[in-house]
């Protein structure tokens, strides 16, 4: 998908720190556009900024809102494992959006951002009037700073979304630069380090629960890992536990990550393990 058509309000812009190869995407105002996405790198389309780039700063959260985990797409290497892997239907209900909401008016957690995603969020059935209810029961109410939409921009985003103030980060699969998602560093010998995923991209949250981050949950469901699923509002990250066992899987915690295009996107031994067993029977998670 070389082009992706959208009407974005408010025009396309470079975004301010990373100027000619990077894009930011905002509404409102009105204006049908046809942008070039091929050569524009993910990184590069939508600075994340959380309050939570100091860990011990505990009253402050982020969310990655996997609204389901099927996707229209295959990148080679999905850090949430669309592209191996199948939940079947991983639509969040309006009932577990409900009870998102109620979660966070009801805390005194403040709340830097929350991002609508996937998989591939656009494709779930609610996916317009999900991000509609959210901006106007959090973000109106000052409940959350800053909401997000990240897609692939296959599917056009609908009129109604595309009026709000909220920040659009599209990432067609000819530009992404992943991690060998399915190397782990315990299985390699390779350094680790302290990975601000969780603090910077925000917890997860989709139809079974929260999970440390978004690609960390996307290991625990493949390697059955259940201790590190949450069903009630977290208050900090440390409610997940210690995340040793689950870092060591994921190159996001490697000091030199493995990089798909450049080293060997082989799975490791865990990981050919984890997804043979997985195909066999998939595990069984209870609901949010």
């Amino acid at each position: 998908m070389n082009f992706w058509h959208a009407r974005f309000p408010k025009a396309v812009r470079k975004h301010p720190k990373f100027g000619k190869d990077s894009l930011l995407l905002t509404c409102p105002a009105a204006k049908s556009i046809l942008t070039k996405l091929s050569d524009i790198w993910p990184h590069s389309l939508f600075q994340k900024k959380s309050n939570l780039s100091d860990p011990s700063n505990t009253n402050t959260l982020n969310i990655e809102l996997e609204i389901t985990l099927r996707c229209n797409s295959k990148c080679p290497q999905c850090s949430r494992h669309c592209n191996i892997i199948s939940y079947g239907n991983s639509d969040m209900t309006m009932e577990q959006i409900n009870k998102l909401i109620s979660q966070v008016l009801s805390s005194d957690i403040v709340i830097g951002h929350i991002t609508i995603m996937g998989g591939e969020p656009t494709i779930h059935p609610h996916f317009e009037e999900i991000t509609l209810l959210i901006y106007e029961s959090l973000v109106q109410t000052q409940k959350v700073k800053t909401l997000e939409v990240a897609t692939n921009g296959i599917l056009e985003i609908p009129e109604s979304i595309l009026k709000l103030p909220i920040q659009i980060r599209v990432s067609p699969l000819p530009s992404k630069r992943h991690r060998c998602q399915f190397i782990a560093p315990k299985d390699t010998g390779q350094e680790t380090r302290f990975c601000d995923v969780p603090y910077v991209c925000g917890i997860a949250l989709n139809c079974y629960g929260y999970f440390p981050c978004g690609a960390g949950g996307a290991i625990a469901r493949l390697f059955n890992m259940k201790k590190f699923i949450m069903y009630e509002w977290p208050s900090s990250l440390t409610d997940f536990g210690d995340l040793k066992e689950l870092c060591s899987l994921c190159q996001a915690s490697a000091v030199h990550q493995r990089m798909y295009g450049i080293d060997d996107p082989t799975p490791s031994k865990s990981f050919e393990e984890a997804i043979r067993n997985f195909k066999k029977r998939k595990h069984q998670f209870r609901y949010f």
